[in-house]
This record gives C-alpha cells, structure tokens and sequence, in this order.
C-alpha cells in the first residue's frame, strides 16, 4: 500500500512526499532482494521525475545490481543516457537489452540500435571524423534498412568531402528503401542535379513517384513548385490542386514553407481564364476542409452574401446606428469603398 502510494505522489506532482514514502520503505528490514530492488525502482522514477539526473543514475543502477534482468532499470538507465547525448552508453544497454528480447521484439530492437548508430555518426561528424561518421551510417542502414536519416547524413558527408554524385546515390536509396519518406531528400536532390548539369532529372523522379503512388502529395507538390519555376504556372496549378486533393493543408504548407512569392505566382496563375474564358478572381482562396467540400470550395466568393448579414434592428433589442435608413456604412480608417459594415 506505501508502495502504491508514493506512486501516487510522484503521478501528482508530490515528488518529495513519493521519496520520503520510497526511502521509508527501504527501511523495512523484511523485504526481499527482489523487493527491494521494486522499491528502488519507484524511487529512482522519483529522483528522475524530480530532475535528480545523478540520483536517478544511482538508484536505477543499484536496481540493476540487484536485478541485473530488470527491463525498466534499463531502459530507464538508457533514456537518461539518450537525454546526457551519451549515445555509447545508451548503445550498450540497448544491446543488452536486445540479447535478452524475444524474437517479436528483436526488430524494435534493431531500428533503436540503428538510430544510436546514426547519432553516434553525427557525434563524429561534429568531432571531425567523416569516414568514421560514414561507417557509423553504414551500421545504422545494416541494422535497419529504412533508417532514413543515416542516408541523408551520409549524403552530406559526401557532398562535403566533395563528392556530390556518391551523394545523391546516397539520397536516391531512400526512394527504394521508404518511397513514403523520399521527400525528405527533395531539396538535396534538387540541389545537387542542379550543381551536377542535370536539373530535369528531378521532374524526372517526382512524375516517377507520382506514377508508383497516386497518393503522394508531397511529390506533386515538389512537381508543381518546379514546374512554375519553370514558366508554366497553369500546369503548376493544377498539379497544385492535386496535391491539395489528397492532402487539404498542402496549401498553408507550401505558403508558411515559402512565404509571399508562392502566393504571387499562385495569384498570377489564378488569373488565367477558366474553360468558359472567364478570369478567376485574385482573391480566390482554397480553405482546408473535408474532401467533398472542394469543389464546392472553388465556387464559393469569398465575400459573404447579403442575406447572411442581419440588420442591426433585426436583432432582439438591437437599435439603428448610424445611417437613418439602414445600409453600408464605411469602417473607420478603411476609406470608402474597401471595408463596410452592415447596421
């Protein structure tokens, strides 16, 4: 019952209540060793829940010595490790861990240890160290193919090394080995076809991942933002309003991602004639909102009706303002013309 109450405490913020509960409890001289590495266990989640790195280090390893088979010491040992960056420490438990799994969970085990791998590769490349950087990307990709992150990280190493097309072979794998993720490489991508000669060989592969998954957005989007760099903002457009099929919020992604010069090539292409040779207005926007709705969307002024606006007198207690007669009237500070309200 302690037990579960100091528990309690720590859930509720009471961290110092949850130790002395924890501390009082190790007292007691008829615990076993199994039990007394229990109560040390609650006690180290309450040193680290109350910021005590150290403490929490000591207890969490006193539980191990006691418990050398005690899965939540461990991993709690090494999230610490991951929080203090020492990527080497937090490796080995993991490992440790990984030898003791059951098959089911061998391939978690594997993408973690791949992602340590990947950060111990960063840690070189910080140091100075390119080549060991590299061999710590290349056991992250061998313990889990789809570590994606170790092939853009390897792809810049060689770009600084100065050797941009083992780069982008670099970059390409992701399309082979996590399509859904190859966006992550489009901008190195473009980049380095650019330096290379080569720069229609990105719309070569965005029509390529668009074939292979309809579903892409990100793809037909990176398609349409090319393209109208290219002078076409009509074929643009329209891979634009695909994209935003699949995907509603593509829109405000591509204007928080871009800033004001989308917005004007998209105002330019807005104003092309429709079918029926009429222009689309310039104030024309496309919302977020459910599938269904984007048609109508489309069709829809930005500018509310008139009948959706209620008179001033029409509502219950409301009285005139302004003109005698009702109408429009301009806000202050807008100028005639620009912004009215209703009375």
């Amino acid at each position: 019952i302690h037990l579960i109450l100091g528990n309690l405490y720590r859930e509720k913020g009471q961290v110092s209540k949850a130790i002395q509960v924890h501390q009082r409890l190790l007292r007691s001289p008829r615990l076993t060793t199994l039990e007394h590495a229990h109560v040390l266990l609650c006690l180290g989640l309450d040193f680290r829940r109350g910021g005590f790195v150290d403490r929490a280090f000591e207890t969490f390893s006193e539980v191990v010595r006691l418990d050398p088979d005690n899965k939540h010491a461990l991993l709690n040992l090494e999230k610490l490790h991951e929080e203090q960056h020492q990527w080497r420490e937090a490796q080995v438990l993991r490992q440790r861990m990984a030898e003791a799994a059951a098959d089911a969970e061998k391939p978690r085990d594997q993408a973690i240890l791949a992602f340590l791998e990947n950060e111990l590769g960063l840690q070189a490349m910080r140091d100075g160290q390119p080549e060991l950087a590299v061999r710590h990307f290349e056991a992250a990709t061998g313990l889990d193919q789809q570590t994606v992150p170790a092939y853009l990280n390897m792809g810049d190493v060689r770009v600084g090394q100065g050797r941009p097309r083992e780069a982008v072979e670099m970059w390409e794998k992701i399309i082979h080995v996590a399509p859904e993720r190859a966006y992550l490489a489009f901008s190195r991508l473009e980049g380095a076809y650019a330096d290379l000669g080569m720069p229609s060989r990105f719309l070569d592969l965005c029509r390529r991942l668009v074939e292979a998954n309809p579903q892409d957005w990100r793809a037909r989007l990176a398609l349409g933002q090319r393209v109208a760099a290219n002078g076409e903002p009509a074929r643009a457009l329209d891979l634009l309003f695909e994209s935003l099929m699949h995907n509603p919020h593509a829109l405000a992604d591509l204007a928080g991602a871009h800033g004001a010069e989308p917005q004007r090539d998209a105002g330019q292409a807005l104003r092309r004639p429709d079918p029926g040779g009429r222009l689309l207005p310039r104030s024309a926007r496309v919302h977020a909102m459910p599938l269904p709705q984007h048609g109508a969307a489309l069709a829809v002024s930005p500018v509310p009706r008139v009948e959706h606006l209620r008179r001033g007198a029409d509502r219950p207690g409301g009285k005139r303002r302004g003109n005698a007669g009702g109408g429009l009237t301009a806000l202050p500070g807008t100028g005639s013309g620009r912004c009215c309200a209703w009375h």
